[in-house]
């Protein structure tokens, strides 16, 4: 009875180190072959949060062309097309409330003049800065920001 026992104690330890040894080859070549990816110039980010932009806007708008009309002086945009009654602005000539607030201020109420309502946000990955707003016809009716 005691050497039935004995046996099937190391009989669990040794499906127990298999487990763990085939976990650990897994967990190597994964390793491997993320490392080939990145020496090929390949890009495989880690989760998709890593592909969203820092700085966008949401626009209610009847569509595209009327968001293009406002923002036509600037080239620096990315115009989604109209989903949900939404149009997505992206694009490196959004401000960045870090640089200059007023200057964000200026631009959003000068847009949400033009197009009625108009939300804002910006959330930074590193430093975690976020903020958004809300503004309707030039202005701001709600606004939140945290800069640490």
């Amino acid at each position: 009875m005691t050497l039935m026992l004995l046996v099937a104690h190391f009989l669990a330890l040794g499906v127990a180190v298999m487990v763990f040894g085939w976990m650990i080859f897994l967990q190597r070549r994964n390793r491997a072959a993320d490392n080939i990816n990145h020496s090929a110039g390949e890009f495989s980010p880690p989760h998709a949060a890593a592909m969203r932009p820092s700085t966008w806007l949401a626009v209610r708008s009847l569509g595209p062309e009327a968001v293009r009309a406002v923002l036509a002086d600037k080239d620096e945009f990315f115009i989604s097309p109209r989903v949900n009654g939404w149009v997505i602005v992206t694009g490196s000539g959004l401000p960045d409330p870090g640089d200059d607030v007023d200057a964000c201020h200026l631009f959003l109420t000068a847009v949400s003049r033009e197009l009625g309502h108009v939300q804002f946000f910006h959330a930074e990955k590193f430093s975690a800065h976020h903020a958004w707003a809300r503004l309707d016809d030039g202005c701001v009716t709600r606004a939140y920001a945290w800069a640490g």
